[in-house]
């Protein structure tokens, strides 16, 4: 599988190869993974499994990258909850999940994210100001994390400190 994309309209994660990205054209999807709830944005970890936020249930679920290429309506293998409205969410370098929600920003270690359950953050940014981010994306080139178009948070490069709490 090299490519998902999300249908929010439909709660539905469809996969497309890259040779038919290429193509271009109409295409059909090779997998197709209907979801049970608002699908609102997903992320791949280095491993190539897929984190998917659902934002009225308030939670994070994860899908193998074996369940990806198998299809169907897969269950969860981990789910994280403790959320408020979850949007944007990305994986760092480190393998460090981040998950943009309206209580803020928060980080979770590789280690709290392989089990079920709803940890407490290893680090949450909370914002001020009228306007709270809604989507986010790293820089893998400086240490920064670039928010809504116009603030920059700082971040520390890695959890790792904290990987174990």
């Amino acid at each position: 599988m090299d490519n998902l994309d999300l249908d929010v309209t439909q709660s539905m994660i469809e996969a497309y190869t890259s040779a038919q990205l290429a193509a271009g054209g109409t295409q059909a999807p090779t997998t197709s993974m209907p979801m049970r709830d608002i699908a609102n944005a997903m992320a791949f970890d280095q491993n190539g499994n897929l984190g998917v936020s659902l934002m009225n249930a308030s939670k994070v679920v994860m899908f193998t990258q074996s369940q990806l290429a198998a299809g169907g309506t897969p269950t969860p293998t981990v789910t994280l909850t403790g959320f408020l409205y979850p949007g944007d969410l990305a994986f760092d370098a480190s393998g460090d999940l981040w998950v943009l929600d309206n209580l803020g920003l928060k980080g979770f270690t590789p280690f709290q994210q392989m089990s079920s359950g709803s940890p407490t953050p290893a680090v949450t940014v909370t914002f001020t100001g009228a306007y709270a981010p809604n989507i986010f994306v790293f820089d893998p080139h400086a240490s920064t994390l670039p928010l809504n178009g116009s603030r920059v948070v700082s971040r520390r490069p890695s959890l790792s400190s904290r990987r174990h709490r």
